[in-house]
């Protein structure tokens, strides 16, 4: 392999990412005043990730990523929590959500 071309020897990522998701290119879904959204779809399913657009809109959005999870399964509708969260680079918050269909 690489590595051992280079002659560097056994090296191990912090993070490893699962190579099929370099085939994953993401779709615009929709974008509102505050957030834009983006389809992925991924070998394990759709996914949609919510990123603000504003700063107005990042503490909303830290909030939905606090809350969701703890009161999904008590509400009487199926609410899908964000499963991936990260911060960008200017460190406002994004989340990734397994994508519903609508009915």
């Amino acid at each position: 392999g690489l590595v051992a071309t280079l002659g560097i020897g056994a090296w191990v990522g912090e993070l490893e990412v699962d190579p099929a998701l370099g085939e994953v290119l993401p779709e615009p879904l929709g974008a509102g005043w505050d957030n834009s959204a983006w389809l992925f779809r991924a070998p394990d399913g759709a996914w949609v990730f919510r990123f603000p657009r504003r700063a107005f809109a990042v503490p909303f959005l830290e909030r939905e990523l606090a809350t969701l999870p703890r009161i999904a399964s008590r509400l009487p509708l199926a609410v899908s929590a964000a499963l991936w969260q990260g911060r960008m680079p200017n460190g406002w918050p994004f989340g990734g959500y397994r994508a519903r269909r609508s009915r």
